[in-house]
């Protein structure tokens, strides 16, 4: 009859468990809440069972996935959409019912757009002035696809949608309107009317010039 042999060694981790994120103020900071791991540290074990990532906020646990034999080139689990810090375990087992883990740098869920600031305007407004808008670095402004410079001032009549974003992904969209002359025609007259930043009930509070005493009024 054979001995029978009990294995109480644990899986050996080397190395570190790194989630994919972005530092943004020091922090390790991403905007998904499903936490995606494309680094693992190695284990010394040939006889592993199983992985399971298990994420955590303090000591409550949020989610967890379980992979057999071996981990895939990209694994994942899930957070539960609170913006607050969290760390993910790997959990290691062997066949013999060994396990050992590996905790995670803390990670921080980020969901909420940037802020920024609008001289000139109120985001989604009509205005006959500049518009300048401002962020905070690292946060980018696009435009069409393509980064402008922070600080930019709009001056060209026209409806411009502006993309604020910062390091994780979160968009933030601003959109105003420049309107700096109306035209209408009175009798065989093309008369201006430069608007004067007011609106009420939806109409334009104008300042009538051209051929025409200056007057207050409504288009």
């Amino acid at each position: 009859c054979s001995p029978i042999v009990y294995d109480k060694t644990l899986p050996e981790i080397v190395g570190e468990l790194i989630p994919t994120g972005v530092m943004q103020d020091g922090v390790l900071t991403t905007n998904k809440n499903k936490v995606q791991f494309t680094t693992f540290p190695g284990v010394n074990d040939e006889n592993i069972w199983k992985y399971e990532l298990v994420a955590k906020r303090k000591t409550t646990i949020v989610g967890t996935s379980l992979y057999e034999k071996v981990l895939p080139s990209i694994a994942s689990v899930n957070l539960d959409n609170k913006e607050v810090e969290y760390t993910i375990e790997l959990v290691v087992y062997d066949k013999a019912g060994n396990r050992n883990r590996i905790i995670s740098a803390p990670i921080t869920l980020d969901l909420t757009g940037p802020a920024f600031k609008l001289e000139g305007v109120d985001n989604k407004g009509i205005t006959s002035n500049d518009v300048t808008l401002k962020v905070t670095a690292p946060d980018k402004v696009f435009r069409n696809n393509e980064e402008i410079e922070n600080e930019t001032t709009f001056t060209e009549d026209g409806y411009y949608r502006l993309l604020v974003k910062d390091l994780p992904g979160n968009v933030t969209v601003v959109e105003f309107t420049i309107n700096k002359k109306t035209f209408i025609k009175i009798g065989n007259e093309n008369v201006t009317f430069i608007s004067q930043n007011n609106i009420k009930d939806g109409k334009f509070i104008v300042e009538a010039q051209a051929n025409y005493p200056a007057n207050s009024g409504y288009i």
